[in-house]
Parts: C-alpha cells; sequence; structure tokens
C-alpha cells in the first residue's frame, strides 16, 4: 500500500484486504461459469471499491493512481478475473465526471 494513506483510504483498504480469502474462494467458480460471481459485486460495492476513483463532490473517496493500484492488485489477489471488471466499475465514474 501506499506509504500515507487517510483514515479512510486506510479503511477501505483494510476491507478490501479482508475481502481477499472470500475472492480466493470464489476464483474457481468465477473461472468455471466466465462471469464474476453476484457475490464478489456485492463485496467490492459495500467495500468502496466503486466509489474509489469518483471525486469526493459526488460521494467518492478520490483516491490517489497509486492507492487505486494497490486497491486493486489486493483484488487480483484474491480473484484475477474479478480485478479487471472491479477496474472496470471503479473508472466508471470518474469518466462520468469529465462528462458534467
Amino acid at each position: 500500500m501506499s506509504s500515507v494513506l487517510d483514515p479512510s483510504t486506510q479503511a477501505l483498504a483494510a476491507r478490501v484486504a479482508a475481502l481477499v480469502p472470500m475472492l480466493r474462494d470464489n476464483a474457481s467458480r468465477a473461472e468455471q461459469s466466465r462471469r464474476v460471481p453476484a457475490e464478489n459485486y456485492e463485496a467490492l460495492a459495500a467495500a468502496g471499491v466503486f466509489r474509489m476513483m469518483a471525486p469526493v463532490r459526488y460521494g467518492g473517496l478520490e483516491v490517489d493512481f497509486l492507492t487505486q493500484c494497490d486497491i486493486l492488485a489486493d483484488v487480483a489477489r484474491g480473484c484475477a478475473s474479478t480485478k479487471p471488471v472491479a477496474a472496470d466499475h471503479a473508472t466508471a465514474p470518474q469518466s462520468l465526471t469529465v462528462a458534467v
């Protein structure tokens, strides 16, 4: 993880680290079904992964790029198939704010 994290980012990192065992347990199911299990989506959403790149003014966490990479690396440690999907969903709010 990044060397200096604010409390909300530390909490996000801790929540994601806690998901690694569950993601790992679901990894073979994701591979076999060729889709990310709904449980993974729900857990990532509840942890705040999908809000991490959104600006604070829109309810996001607006974490820095290195932290985004670290968080997504933790997701990949649990399930490599879930990581790119998490990255796509996490970047969507950021893309929408550019259009506003």
